[in-house]
């Protein structure tokens, strides 16, 4: 999807996006853009929207996943992510590295 964000100034910018899927039946169960460089702060905010019922009442994907998968990325390896993942007393799952 082509995605046109302009920052302050008007100009444009490259945006980031983090969009959650359930495993079982894929139906996208949050997603969040952002611009700047992956951050695990940003990470978490999307986290955030997958586990808090929706506006629409009628997205009704919401809750604490049961096991996280998650990509290798610099953003999920993070204390932030990590903290987060106590909290809600998960432990994240990472996928396999595609040279394993």
């Amino acid at each position: 999807m082509d995605v046109l964000v302009l920052d302050a100034g008007r100009k444009p910018v490259g945006p980031g996006h983090r969009m959650t899927l359930d495993g079982y039946s894929r139906a996208a169960c949050g997603s969040m853009t952002f611009t700047g460089a992956p951050l695990s702060t940003n990470t978490a905010l999307a986290l955030r929207r997958v586990i808090w019922p929706k506006a629409d009442g009628s997205w009704s994907m919401c809750g604490i996943p049961d096991v996280p998968h998650v990509v290798h990325g610099t953003d999920f390896n993070r204390h932030h992510l990590a903290q987060s993942g106590k909290v809600l007393h998960l432990e994240l799952t990472f996928s396999a590295l595609a040279w394993e």
